[in-house]
């Protein structure tokens, strides 16, 4: 692994964070492996050209086919600003099991 980003980047809410199940991540940084797929007339010196313009690019090439891969490494700007909302929230049926009195509280 190389630790090695170039920019600051302000990355859209929805990518600023990622919940699955029971944990909650926050991005600082990020490390994406672009790739690129091309065949026919997308291949050829020009698209290696483009390629090869991001730094350690892979351009491959044959049978017609071509393909870029590269790293894209950066911090995410700010990201000590990031707000994080907490909920909690129960629900009890006193009603044993009927569910006509329900009683529900919580804090947001």
């Amino acid at each position: 692994f190389s630790y090695t980003p170039t920019s600051c980047k302000v990355l859209p809410n929805e990518e600023a964070h990622f919940t699955n199940q029971n944990n909650l991540f926050l991005a600082t940084f990020i490390d994406d492996l672009l790739v690129w797929d091309g065949m026919g007339e997308r291949c050829g010196a020009q698209s290696q050209q483009a390629c090869l313009q991001n730094a350690d690019a892979v351009y491959e090439e044959a049978d017609g086919h071509c393909l870029c891969k590269f790293h894209d490494q950066f911090n995410i700007k700010n990201a000590e600003e990031q707000r994080v909302r907490l909920s909690y929230a129960y629900e009890v049926d006193v009603s044993k099991g009927k569910r006509t009195d329900l009683r529900r509280d919580g804090i947001l």
